[in-house]
Order: C-alpha cells, then sequence, then structure tokens
C-alpha cells in the first residue's frame, strides 16, 4: 500500500504546502532549501547570448514572428481609419439624401443646386452628390 501521512502544517498564504507528506521527505530545515536553490543556480545571461545556439532556421521564424507581431500591431490603426472614413461616407451619403429629398433642388454637375425660378437659384450649398 502507501506510505502513512502525517499531517505536519496548514498551508499559509504564500508558503509552499508541506502539510502532507510522507515522513521521509518532510524537511523542515529552511536553510537547506535555500542551499538546494542555490545549487540548482540561475545566472544572468546578457539578450544577445540565449541566441548564440539557435540555428539559421530559428533566427529565420524568430525574425517572420517579428515583422508578423509589427503588422499585427500596425493593423489597428489601420482598421481604424478604414472605419473613419467608410462613418464619413454614410453621414455624407444621408446629407445627401435629405437635400435632395427637398423639393426643388437636384443633382447637377456633382452638386446640389436649385432647379426651380427662385432667388436662390444660383446659390449652392457646396454639399456634393453623385
Amino acid at each position: 500500500m502507501s506510505d502513512s501521512v502525517i499531517l505536519r502544517s496548514v498551508k499559509k498564504f504564500g508558503e509552499d504546502n508541506h502539510g502532507f507528506e510522507s515522513d521521509s521527505s518532510y524537511n523542515n530545515d529552511k536553510k537547506s532549501k535555500l542551499q538546494d536553490e542555490k545549487k540548482g543556480g540561475s545566472s544572468q545571461v546578457g539578450f544577445f547570448r540565449l541566441f548564440r545556439f539557435s540555428s539559421k532556421i530559428d533566427i529565420c521564424l524568430m525574425s517572420m514572428g517579428s515583422l508578423c507581431a509589427l503588422l499585427h500591431g500596425v493593423a489597428y490603426p489601420g482598421v481604424l481609419l478604414i472605419f473613419g472614413t467608410m462613418t464619413d461616407v454614410f453621414i455624407e451619403y444621408d446629407m445627401e439624401l435629405q437635400e435632395l429629398s427637398i423639393p426643388g433642388k437636384a443633382c447637377v454637375n456633382n452638386t446640389i443646386v436649385w432647379t426651380n425660378d427662385s432667388l436662390n437659384q444660383n446659390m449652392t450649398n457646396g454639399t456634393r452628390c453623385g
């Protein structure tokens, strides 16, 4: 069967849980834990030294991934510009329809003008149509 388990302590927030361990593997000495961590050790390495063992394929894939990440980052502002332009086109089209719904106005030479014999016949409001 399995080893017997002894309840040593209850885990506190931020601590390792050694509450349920068998008798042989329980180690209460914190100094020996720190020494074990230092033996496994991690040393700081420079950024470019990380890639000293990479092959040409690895470098190609990393540069391609960086390029794709750059394009992905540029895409969102590009979508905002396109959406803003599209919104402007919809608003101008609605304004054109509202102007043309007024009796006596028509689209002549891509400009909305009065077509009847009123005083405002030669005046245009500058609204484009067409």
